[in-house]
């Protein structure tokens, strides 16, 4: 389940697409965020309302339609603050 519905689906095309000109066939959910809302830092609540983990379950939700596959969970991340979290890595298909 997330907080998102289907009339998200433009906002993370839009953001998905720079990061498919760049030529790299993988990115992270951090990536998407950054592209997104132009920063990343970790939440400070429980993943049931974090927006971060959200967003994941958005694409996982609708990898079909955004055209992604994801390749890898739980990888190791920094966040913008220096703290550790951790992230989903996505293919284009």
């Amino acid at each position: 389940m997330t907080i998102f519905s289907e009339q998200f689906l433009p906002a993370m095309q839009e953001s998905i697409a720079p990061l498919q000109l760049t030529g790299n066939p993988n990115f992270s959910t951090v990536d998407v965020i950054k592209s997104y809302i132009g920063h990343y830092n970790k939440d400070r609540t429980t993943v049931r309302f974090s927006i971060n983990a959200n967003i994941g379950r958005f694409l996982s939700r609708n990898r079909t339609a955004l055209g992604i596959n994801k390749i890898a969970s739980n990888q190791y991340v920094i966040d913008d603050n220096r703290e550790s979290s951790h992230t989903s890595v996505w293919e284009f298909v």
